[in-house]
Formats: C-alpha cells, structure tokens, sequence
C-alpha cells in the first residue's frame, strides 16, 4: 500500500514548512524507508468538506518486527477554511513516532509532532485500544514539550459499526481532542461526529465539525459530507 501526506499550500503553514523542512524530510524518509521493510500495514485516509471547511486526513500504523511489538504510527492532516476571514485557522500537521506493544490494547510511543500552529513537539504518546463487539475505543493521552511550552493533550476516539447486509456497515463515529499548554491555559479543542455507511472498506455520510481555540474559546464549526478508505 502506498500512502503519502497530502500538504496544501496557504501562507501561515507554508512559512512554518518551510523553516522546518529538514525535520519533515526526516520524518518522510523515515516513512520511506518502513515503507520498504513492512510486515502488514494499517492505513486510513479520509477527506471531508462542509460549508466552512474542507479537511484531508492520512494515517498508517506499520509494525517494525516480526512479532508486531515495535510499531510505526504516522499521521498527516491538512485543514482549509473556505472564508478569508477564517484562514488564520487554516492548520497543517505531520506526526509520527515509534511505539512499543506492552499488550494487545496498551502501547506507549515517542515521536515528533509538525504542526503550523504550534511548531515543532517531541512527544511522549500513550496508546490504549480496546474492542468490544462492535465498538472500538481508542484513548490517547500524549505530553510534549515545545521550547518553554508544555503541552498536555487527550485524544478520544469512539467507533460503533455494524453489519447489516452483505459487506455493508452502519458507520457511527466520535472523535475528539483538547489540549492545555502548561497544564492550565487552554490551546484547543475539537469534536467530530460522523454518521453514515460502509461498503468494503470505504465509508461515506455526514459529519459535523466543532473547533475551539485559545483561552477565550475562539469557535469555529462547519457541517458537510465526507468519505473514508481504509487499508
């Protein structure tokens, strides 16, 4: 399976690239080179457009050995708003990192975070999965430090999908992260439900999209449709 980042040019992300190529070049070659020496791979892209926004999305999970205990994890986004009053929130961001399987659900990682907004984290990651029927849960807290900024942040994820006929799933999503810089001034936030179908591994439906930034919770939402493939 080929997979790659898909970075759009607008100018706050691309001045933000640009002085740190070197770190993405290391962090694609470093994709590259799994690439080339896979076990299995995991991977997930997804775009998804709405009245206020339009959003492109790639993930990979690749183990490293044979028994699956070393993983490479890595995650792209690219998020554009449709109105030139809303472009400062315009984001781009590469994560990737290697993580270790303690158990089947408990992984913990380190890795580096690329992000428009916030710079360059080295990241401390916390995996914990867990599938129960047809529910599937993912939690994952991670910790970073920018310069002279710590950064806490949480990640839920929460999947519910279930077959109703021949190769076709009931889609129903919820997804969220918040994160606080020096553990009590806000960053962000957001909230991501999703409803919709699945046919052989590729989903379509609706989606609404709830951001918040900074400590006075400047909002932004946006409602639209998207489409998903997995890997």
């Amino acid at each position: 399976m080929n997979w790659s980042f898909i970075i759009l040019e607008a100018e706050k992300p691309y001045l933000f690239l640009h002085k740190k190529m070197k770190y993405i070049g290391f962090l694609l070659i470093t994709t590259f080179c799994f690439h080339n020496n896979l076990y299995a791979q995991i991977g997930a892209a997804e775009l998804y457009s709405g009245l206020n926004k339009t959003a492109f999305t790639s993930n990979a999970i690749i183990p490293i050995d044979e028994k699956g205990k070393f993983n490479f994890i890595g995650m792209g986004f690219y998020n554009f708003y449709h109105r030139d009053q809303d472009k400062l929130y315009n984001e781009t961001g590469l994560q990737t990192g290697v993580f270790y399987s303690f158990t089947k659900d408990f992984k913990l990682g380190l890795g580096l975070y690329a992000n428009s907004t916030f710079g360059l984290q080295q990241r401390l990651v916390m995996n914990y999965t867990k599938k129960a029927g047809d529910f599937f849960i993912l939690v994952a807290p991670a910790f970073a430090i920018n310069k002279s900024t710590t950064t806490t942040e949480m990640v839920v994820d929460i999947l519910y999908e279930k077959e109703i006929a021949n190769n076709w799933n009931v889609y129903v999503k919820a997804f969220g992260m918040i994160a606080y810089d020096n553990f009590n001034t806000h960053a962000r936030n957001f909230q991501q439900p999703r409803i919709g179908m699945g046919y052989k591994r590729k989903y379509f439906g609706f989606f609404a999209d709830f951001d918040q930034w900074g400590s006075n919770l400047d909002s932004r939402s946006n409602y639209g449709l998207f489409a998903k493939i997995t890997f």
